[in-house]
Parts: C-alpha cells; sequence; structure tokens
C-alpha cells in the first residue's frame, strides 16, 4: 500500500482489523481504534459514524415493528493483550415484533404466530357472541408496535339486578352468562316475590324479562307464621297437613284467611330447625 508521508511517497503494510491508518515517517500504523460495530438491519445506531476510540459507547436502535435481541450498547475497551475491540463481542439484531397473546375470557385463541398483520383467529364458547368494537370492522390485527387492532369480547347476557331482600343461585363473581341460563330468585323470610321466579338468558343476549323483587309480607301473614310455630312442635308438624292448615290455624290461632306466604315461612322455618339439629 502506497501512502503520502511529509510529501514522499512510501511503502506501508495493511492495517489489520481498524481499517483506520495515520502516516508518520516509517509509513502507515494502525490508530488505536476499534472496528465499525455495525449496524442492525432494519435498526440503526447512534453515533451512525466517525472514529471509535478506547471508552466511546455506540447505541443501537429498531425501526417500528421490531425490536432489539442483544444489548443496547456496546463499549470499545482494550483486551489483556493490548488489542482494543468491542464490549459485548456479539452485535445485536432487529426481529420483527410480536404481538403478545390476547387474554380474552370465554374464548379460544387459534393463532400459530402472532406477527405484525396477522388476523386473529377466536372463537366464543358455547352461549358466548363474539363483539368488536367496530361493528363495522370484524377483524382483529397485530400492529407494528406489537399491540392489537379492534380487539373483540366473547358476551353473554350481563349480570342481571337481585333484590336487597332476597338472593340468586349464581357465583358473586360472574359478570356474563352464556345463552341458556336460567337463574332463580328467592326471597329471605318475611318477603314475597313479585314477577317470574325464573329468567332465560335468550339469543339476543337479554334476559326474558326483568328481575323480580322481593316485597315484604303483609302482617297478617307473618302473625299467622307466628301463631302456628308459638303452638308448639306438634302444631308445627300438624302444619304439613292441609286440612290443618284450612281449619285449625284459621279458626283457632289468628282470624282471617291463612294466606300461602304463611304456609312458606313456617316451612322455611321448619326444615331450617331440621338441618340445625342435624348438624349438632
Amino acid at each position: 500500500m502506497l501512502a503520502v508521508s511529509q510529501g514522499t511517497c512510501v511503502q506501508c503494510q495493511a492495517p489489520h482489523a481498524s481499517g483506520v491508518m495515520r502516516c508518520n515517517q516509517n509509513g502507515l500504523n494502525d490508530l488505536n481504534v476499534c472496528a465499525d460495530p455495525g449496524v442492525p438491519e432494519n435498526g440503526f445506531r447512534t453515533p451512525s459514524g466517525g472514529v471509535f476510540f478506547e471508552s466511546s459507547v455506540t447505541r443501537f436502535h429498531c425501526q417500528d415493528g421490531f425490536k432489539l435481541k442483544g444489548s443496547t450498547k456496546r463499549l470499545c475497551m482494550k483486551y489483556f493483550n493490548g488489542t482494543l475491540g468491542w464490549v459485548p463481542s456479539d452485535r445485536p439484531v432487529c426481529i420483527q415484533e410480536d404481538c403478545r397473546i390476547p387474554q380474552i375470557e370465554d374464548a379460544e385463541i387459534h393463532n400459530k404466530t402472532y406477527r405484525h398483520g396477522d388476523k386473529l383467529i377466536i372463537t366464543c364458547h358455547e352461549g358466548f357472541k363474539i363483539r368488536y368494537p367496530d361493528l363495522y370492522n370484524m377483524v382483529s390485527l397485530c400492529r407494528d408496535d406489537g399491540t392489537w387492532d379492534n380487539l373483540p369480547i366473547c358476551q353473554g347476557c350481563l349480570r342481571p339486578l337481585a333484590s336487597s331482600n332476597g338472593y340468586v343461585n349464581i357465583s358473586e363473581f360472574q359478570t356474563s352468562f352464556p345463552v341458556g341460563t336460567v337463574i332463580a330468585y328467592r326471597c329471605f323470610p318475611g318477603f314475597k316475590l313479585e314477577g317470574s321466579g325464573y329468567i332465560e338468558c335468550l339469543h339476543n343476549l337479554i334476559w326474558s324479562s326483568s328481575p323480580p323483587r322481593c316485597l315484604a309480607l303483609e302482617v297478617s301473614a307473618l302473625r299467622q307464621a307466628l301463631a302456628i310455630m308459638s303452638s308448639g312442635p306438634s302444631v308445627v308438624s300438624s302444619a304439613l297437613s292441609p286440612i290443618f292448615l284450612m281449619s285449625k290455624c284459621r279458626l283457632e290461632l289468628e282470624p282471617g284467611p291463612l294466606s300461602l306466604e304463611a304456609i312458606h315461612l313456617v316451612y322455611f322455618v321448619q326444615n331450617t330447625l331440621q338441618s340445625s339439629r342435624k348438624v349438632i
């Protein structure tokens, strides 16, 4: 290799690693620098050029839709043998950024890949129907920033209201119900049900009727029930007989017609007492 040194053409040996040379009286010598660290495909580095002397730091970045695999920066440092090199030695690369697997309740995801541009393949569990935020776009795509566009949900009937004076046969944590679900309503003692005791989730994801209410029993019904229970175990046991209820209770214990609510209340108390004895 030929170079000019102080106006004289001299012969020198080509450098080994750095590719950067300086000219002196004896020819060209290697500068004390690190080799070019390179630029990752689909990415860039800072600084983008220049000479990398000892202790120089270069940082690596990726374009949108890609993420860096490897160290974000490399340091030019001197090894024990006196040569310069990059630490870490491995060059980082930019790989395409995948979307995370979406967590959708009551659904199954069937995608094998989750790359930029992939369409979400999803089926809802039986009784649930897919719903997209954008009603005019029934597709969810993996965007170049690693997020999903127009992510759907699998929806059932929303949790119905429950009376403060009653209870339902569903978990307190369940918020969505598949088509065909039947919910039963019951009232606490001293209250009666107004409306249907059962509602069903229909195919249009609407309940078959409005939730019933639990209304307080009339005083006469409570009085009749208390009269039956205060007459002793034999009377309560006899309350299981319709004939007794229509005659004995009505005529002797409490005037007036015996209400169905009073009978239900007696049955409830009796069953509760029997259950308590079994536990003891």
